[in-house]
């Protein structure tokens, strides 16, 4: 992973230079244009911000082992995926209502 490499190369060159006594940089968030793009209509929505993904990636993937995609999809869903799927089950129960109940069957 690249951003594996960057992680190592950007504490390799840190190792000997300090920044300030106070300041610690440990991992970096790298995010390809695919993941934009993926979570782009979650973001104009205001479903969730960049801040909050970066974050849940931090803290659900430490060590920054695992695609930053995975973790955002399993650890924080999209809400409109529910509202989608809430609709289409309620238009299943309106169908099977209307079939078995009101056409007094």
């Amino acid at each position: 992973m690249i951003e594996d490499h960057l992680n190592r190369e950007l504490s390799r060159r840190l190792k000997d230079e300090n920044l300030r006594k106070t300041v610690e940089v440990t991992q970096l968030t790298v995010l390809d244009i695919r993941d934009l793009e993926r979570y782009k209509h979650r973001l104009e929505q205001g479903e969730n911000t960049l801040h909050q993904f970066v974050n849940c990636r931090s803290i659900r993937d430490p060590t920054y082992r695992s695609d930053f995609g995975s973790v955002i999809s399993d650890y924080l869903p999209a809400k409109h995926r529910e509202a989608v799927q809430n609709e289409c089950l309620n238009k299943v129960f309106e169908r099977v209502n209307k079939l078995f109940f009101e056409t007094g069957l």
